[in-house]
């Protein structure tokens, strides 16, 4: 933000090696629920990721669609395997139907792993895809330093954003007020 703009009331920025720990630190923040138009992300490599093409940045953001698609669908389709599997032995094993052993057990296991890809596709989804556009714009294949920042007026989400930054191992970490002054470990931002 330059000398004009108005900060939150409260800001915490953290400087990341490359575009792939920023995007790290992004999904972090994002987990424990730090609102995503609060989460920037600045420095020259992010300015150069925001010029890229939107054909180049769509690419990107399909392979890494695609990549957690495969791996939800990988995970859950597994897991619905071995429950199918499961299922169908204690099916054969615990009732007295007429069913061919090997039928049951072949139906349970495919109709577990068909549903549990299902299962695995939508976690992977709901876990994976981010909201924010700085999570987006991590997307680009760029390279240098970027800071990535969280500027919110409640003081909680300030403090949860600092323990998620905290637990990213940034190259720096700087904490600062409204007026855009330096506030240190000892100095807590000032209450509302």
């Amino acid at each position: 933000m330059g000398a004009s703009e108005q900060y939150a009331a409260f800001n915490v920025t953290a400087r990341y090696p490359d575009m792939v720990r920023a995007r790290r630190a992004v999904e972090g923040l994002e987990e424990q629920g730090v609102e995503a138009d609060d989460i920037s992300l600045t420095g020259e490599a992010a300015a150069e990721a925001q010029t890229q093409d939107t054909p180049q940045r769509d690419r990107i953001f399909l392979k890494h669609t695609v990549r957690t698609a495969l791996r939800g669908i990988m995970f859950g389709g597994g897991i619905g395997l071995v429950l199918g599997l499961l299922f169908g032995f204690a099916t054969v094993v615990f009732t007295a139907r007429p069913m061919p052993e090997g039928m049951a057990i072949v139906g349970f296991a495919a109709g577990g792993a068909v549903a549990g890809a299902g299962v695995g596709l939508l976690v992977s989804f709901l876990a994976r895809q981010k909201q924010s556009q700085a999570w987006e714009t991590s997307l680009a294949d760029v390279s240098g330093p970027v800071t990535v920042g969280v500027h919110s007026d409640d003081a909680a989400m300030f403090e949860t954003a600092v323990i998620a930054f905290e637990g990213t191992s940034p190259q720096r970490l700087h904490r600062f007020d409204a007026r855009g002054q330096p506030l240190t470990d000892a100095q807590p931002p000032p209450s509302r």
